[in-house]
């Protein structure tokens, strides 16, 4: 019994070091490789979906754009 309680502590331990060794690492190379997250553009794909779907429709296009853009 005492050689399982042992062997559940290197295990604890060994997977404790490999979570704290490799995710700064995995977030390095993500940092370096310099790929946006494709949520952090999620604003300028749903302001092109808006103007798309107003082009369609006979509004005053040239304000709405505008706003669409600064918001």
């Amino acid at each position: 019994m005492k050689t399982r309680g042992r062997l559940f502590w290197r295990i604890y331990r060994h997977s404790l070091f490999n979570l704290v060794a490799i995710a700064p690492l995995v977030g390095t190379i993500v940092w370096l490789s310099g790929r946006k997250a494709p949520w952090t553009q999620a604003h300028e794909r749903l302001a092109q979906l808006f103007i798309a779907q107003l082009e369609q429709t006979p509004v005053d296009l040239d304000r709405l754009r505008a706003r669409l853009v600064d918001f």
